[in-house]
């Protein structure tokens, strides 16, 4: 009975270690094509009939701080297990940071629509302003904090390391699924492809398709990270981008399905 513990457990710690990004794309995949609906229409009913929602509002504010929160519990322990180096395709990771912000900006933005206050607003401006600075003094402070690359001062047990690293993949798989739904989501309900002649339909499903990686790169920018910095096998990366792609796949469906009926 003990061998058998012992295997399950053994089989989780190897997916959990060599996986990591797979399981995240395909809880990604699964939350896409379902828990996501109820979140759309009540972002909608927001951002199209001017409803207050302080559920809405506060649930895309403090997933911006559920995101600081996990990368500071998750990136020590990433890095103690990646070792020393220079953060790999760092023009590339630089780029995908800067989409990072328009995404905690659209999220904030949002989230204060929600609960009420507006940017044009004459006695709440102020607020709305300062939660903007906020976001782009975060933005700058992760920016710091990766190419400080943090690593644990104190040694801890593996079932700890492991637990810490998971809390911080749930907070940040929490951001991620929120961020994509306000923005791909409910933009792409909102019709980023409008009739016209096939030429302007092409060039608009283009800026779709541009559109769709500045609001969905961002969302895995620790998995990024984590895939560039340590060796993977070819089986690794077959199954990473299998699973990647079946987010793609999904993201472009809610496309065609939102698209105007001609």
């Amino acid at each position: 009975m003990n061998r058998t513990v012992t295997h399950k457990t053994l089989t989780f710690k190897h997916l959990v270690y060599n996986y990591r990004g797979v399981l995240f794309n395909i809880a990604f995949f699964i939350y896409i094509l379902t828990v996501q609906i109820p979140l759309v229409k009540a972002v909608s009913g927001v951002m199209e009939h001017g409803k207050i929602n302080l559920l809405v509002g506060l649930l895309l504010i403090l997933v911006t701080f559920a995101e600081l929160v996990g990368i500071h519990l998750k990136l020590p322990v990433l890095n103690s297990r990646i070792g020393k180096g220079e953060i790999k395709r760092f023009a590339l990771f630089f780029i995908i940071w800067v989409f990072h912000i328009i995404v905690n900006m659209s999220l904030v933005i949002f989230g204060l629509k929600a609960v009420g206050i507006f940017f044009d607003s004459e006695h709440m401006a102020w607020l709305a302003m300062v939660f903007a600075v906020f976001v782009v003094l975060k933005e700058i402070y992760l920016l710091m904090y990766f190419w400080a690359k943090p690593r644990l001062k104190k040694e801890l047990s593996e079932k700890k390391l492991m637990t810490r690293e998971l809390i911080g993949d749930v907070l940040i798989f929490c951001w991620s699924a929120v961020a994509f739904t306000v923005t791909w989501v409910y933009g792409a309900s909102s019709g980023l492809v409008q009739p016209g002649s096939i030429l302007v339909i092409v060039l608009q499903l283009v800026g779709a398709i541009l559109i769709f990686l500045m609001m969905f790169l961002p969302l895995r920018l620790l998995q990024f990270y984590e895939e560039w910095s340590i060796p993977r096998t070819r089986r690794q990366k077959l199954w990473s981008w299998l699973s990647l792609v079946l987010n793609i796949l999904a993201a472009l469906l809610i496309l065609i399905l939102n698209l105007p009926r001609w």
